[in-house]
């Protein structure tokens, strides 16, 4: 059955802004110093948080039955 609406691009954008959110926190806090290798990691969880977002899209349209040939 097809996802009706835009639940799943919601639960993308929140994921992603709550990743970045949890870096930003973190950096005003004074723990973290978002700076070269920190920077590089962040950039790598969205960009697999994304992959995986889209793979799965696309995964799940094309494991989708094909119409029967009468």
């Amino acid at each position: 059955m097809a996802q009706i609406g835009n639940r799943k691009m919601v639960g993308f954008f929140f994921t992603m802004t709550a990743m970045n959110f949890i870096a930003v926190a973190a950096t005003v806090a004074g723990g973290v110093i978002l700076t070269g290798d920190n920077v590089v990691q962040l950039v790598w969880a969205n960009a697999l948080v994304g992959g995986t977002f889209f793979g799965a899209n696309m995964g799940e349209h094309f494991a989708k039955k094909p119409p029967a040939v009468k």
